[in-house]
């Protein structure tokens, strides 16, 4: 037996690049160190001190703990039986007959090459074998799981969740609420989940309030308004001029910056309304920036453009279709003296001369540059004469 359990060793080749392979059989790579060492310096028995870890050590190269994983595999799989020996010793003893049993199937395996392996063998050069993607696992009918307390809860939370990225103007409100309970679900920590537990708005916790906001997101109003009118002085549109004074705000950084300025001004301007009063004045000027306003509202707008909207005057009823008639009436003829005072002027000489084209049957004529009735041209050719 042992001469065939050494001609199956030198089928695999050198031991250490074996090791692998035998680990297959032993149940892993430890099991098959020690198992090739149990091998090596069994006697006819096959029976080997085990109690000698120093030696082991210095043999296989395991520490204790490995050593102990080796032990623990190889009897998991019955290659390893463990004995106390009379004198205290712990040996260890091969079962030969099911070790060349598995080693021969093994070698077996090894040696034939499955149809499959054998069928997606390529030979040719330029078209390599395309490997198979690896199989993706999934579960059928997942479900979240997280710290809601049932899926109605969950369900409330979504939508919870959707309004708020909705308000928030995110692209993809599903998206970003799926992300979030996802998360969740794989123990990461979510500010969102504790604000609606404990029954507050969403996204109350995220929010700082400013030294320059009476609350989160609400600056003081003389302080916005004084950035508003300073980019009114620089010609900015009043639109432009509220959409700048807010996006400095809204930077921590800068608007702090702008806020210790600010702090300045209104101590310079105290400090001079102090010292005018002092003078006798009774109304120090403040900058309009301090002067309280109400801002509009939609509503306070469209009452003003609607109280100063013409009313929307009634649609008149189509006229009923009159008949046309037979032709058309001949235009009033025009006297004779406004003909002459229109002729004098250029353009009111070309009028004239079409209209005396147009209506011979006026009984006008053009002499000598002068509008005639023409019975006092008898006997010349229409339109202009010479002079006799």
């Amino acid at each position: 037996m042992s001469d065939s359990l050494a001609s199956l060793r030198q089928q695999f080749g050198d031991r250490h690049s074996y090791y692998p392979q035998l680990a297959r059989v032993a149940g892993g790579a430890a099991a098959a160190i020690l198992l090739d060492y149990l091998l090596a310096q069994a006697s006819a028995d096959a029976i080997v001190a085990l109690d000698a870890a120093a030696a082991i050590a210095n043999a296989t190269g395991l520490n204790a703990a490995e050593l102990k994983t080796a032990r623990q595999q190889l009897r998991d799989r019955d290659l390893l039986r463990e004995q106390l020996a009379p004198d205290g010793r712990v040996t260890g003893q091969v079962p030969l007959a099911l070790l060349h049993q598995r080693l021969t199937a093994f070698a077996q395996l090894l040696a034939a090459p499955s149809a499959a392996t054998a069928a997606a063998t390529n030979v040719d050069d330029c078209f390599p074998t395309r490997h198979q993607p690896p199989e993706i696992k999934t579960t059928p009918h997942y479900r979240f799981v997280g710290p809601w307390r049932s899926p109605e809860q969950l369900a409330q939370f979504q939508r919870a969740l959707i309004d708020y990225f909705k308000h928030q103007g995110a692209r993809h409100p599903d998206d970003k609420a799926f992300w979030t309970i996802d998360g969740l679900s794989k123990g990461l920590v979510s500010s969102y989940w504790d604000e609606f537990i404990a029954g507050q708005p969403l996204g109350t916790s995220q929010q700082v309030q400013r030294d320059w906001e009476l609350a989160p997101g609400q600056p003081y109003p003389a302080f916005a308004e004084d950035r508003i009118q300073y980019y009114r002085q620089r010609g900015e549109p009043i639109e432009a001029a509220v959409e700048r004074a807010r996006r400095e705000l809204r930077d921590p950084v800068k608007g702090q910056d702008l806020w210790d300025g600010f702090l300045r001004k209104c101590d310079r301007l105290a400090d001079e309304a102090r010292q005018a009063k002092a003078l006798g004045v009774r109304t120090p000027y403040l900058p309009p920036a301090f002067t309280e306003r109400q801002l509009p509202t939609k509503q306070s707008v469209m009452a003003k453009l609607a109280a100063i909207a013409p009313a929307p005057a009634a649609v008149p009823a189509p006229p009923e279709p009159s008949p046309l008639p037979a032709s058309p009436a001949a235009p009033t003829k025009t006297p004779l003296a406004t003909l002459r005072s229109l002729y004098e002027s250029p353009l009111g000489r070309q009028i004239v001369e079409q209209q005396l084209a147009a209506y011979p049957e006026w009984g006008y004529a053009i002499c000598d540059g002068k509008v005639v009735e023409r019975h006092e041209t008898a006997g010349e050719p229409h339109g202009k004469t010479q002079p006799d």
